[in-house]
């Protein structure tokens, strides 16, 4: 490898994090606007219903449930920031990452792998307005449907619509329930970008979504809008008394 080409690498690696736009906007005022969307609510789990005599550990929890706490989300738009990999990680004009729209599964953000990975692909300039839906382990069926598709909500609850923007940068559409979502929520294909693990983007202007929720915890509104845009109303079927889904 070229010695130009390893310098390159480095000079676009992410150097530290800010937790959330929240935080950027503290020492980035003129470069970003944030507003909340949904305030943090109480969230009651109850002890699942399984068959294995062994449970994940996610699930176990107590005869009497437990009680616990969305979190709030947030709309932000970002001025000059760059979004990079299928999962759509965000890094400020400083080169810090956006650590709570950059999530990695089951890591801390100082642990992030982006922190060690080298970055070969040139910047692509996307001019205009930029919508970002991606999530880590989107191509994932629960991923895509909890932590991608509420996202678009949160969007909407910001005043906005797919006609306010130019660009849709979307984690890579490969499995049919996603290209099914996309109809269905008429999201316009001819301003999809698909992310992939090569992708490296300088955004005039990113409209940012904070991720719905926390994997496993999630609000009212999200199961509400999922069955709003999904659940076709006054379908008359008969179901099995148990159905059993696998991850």
């Amino acid at each position: 490898m070229r010695i130009l080409d390893y310098l390159s690498s480095l000079k676009y690696r992410p150097k530290g994090y800010y937790k959330n736009a929240w935080e950027y906007k503290k020492v980035a005022e003129n470069n970003i606007s944030v507003k909340k969307i949904h305030n943090s609510a109480k969230i009651y789990r109850k002890k699942p219903i399984f068959f294995d005599k062994t449970i994940y550990k996610a699930f176990k929890i107590p005869s009497k449930g437990i009680m616990t706490d969305s979190i709030s989300t947030y709309f932000s738009i970002i001025k000059n920031v760059r979004v990079f990999e299928e999962k759509g990680a965000v890094a400020t004009d400083n080169n810090k990452l956006i650590a709570d729209v950059s999530h990695q599964i089951g890591a801390k953000p100082e642990n992030y792998v982006l922190f060690k990975k080298k970055i070969y692909k040139k910047l692509e300039k996307l001019k205009g307005k930029t919508l970002l839906l991606s999530a880590d382990g989107a191509n994932n069926y629960f991923h895509w449907n909890f932590d991608l598709i509420p996202r678009i909500e949160i969007f909407f609850k910001a005043g906005y619509t797919f006609d306010d923007i130019d660009n849709i940068l979307i984690s890579n559409i490969e499995q049919k329930f996603q290209k099914q979502a996309i109809d269905i929520l008429q999201i316009p294909e001819n301003k999809i970008i698909c992310l992939n693990k090569d992708s490296h983007f300088i955004i005039e202007d990113l409209y940012l979504t904070s991720m719905p929720g926390i994997s496993g915890n999630f609000a009212k509104w999200i199961v509400e809008f999922l069955r709003k845009s999904f659940l076709q109303k006054n379908i008359k079927q008969k179901y099995q008394e148990n159905i059993y889904i696998s991850r």
